[in-house]
């Protein structure tokens, strides 16, 4: 995430939008973990509201679901789900 923040530092008048994912030590995506979202959370400031979120992560073979993933994804920005 050093080099995630350090991007968005650069770039972010140029970002057109932000992946959010969880990669694992094959380099595969995971389902995101508390420790990804606080993670993401410590750069979610210096992103422009406008900027769509796109959000991958494993869900294909029940390692989680997609109301799981969106939930924690509204955990970054401080929402509270219902």
């Amino acid at each position: 995430m050093t080099e995630a923040a350090l991007l968005v530092e650069a770039f972010a008048d140029r970002l057109a939008e932000v992946h959010v994912s969880e990669v694992n030590t094959a380099s595969r995506h995971d389902p995101l973990s508390p420790n990804a979202v606080m993670a993401f959370r410590a750069i979610l400031t210096a992103i422009p509201e406008h900027i769509p979120i796109v959000l991958e992560t494993l869900i294909d073979q029940g390692q989680s679901d997609i109301q799981t993933e969106i939930r924690r994804v509204y955990e970054m920005f401080g929402a509270v789900v219902v």
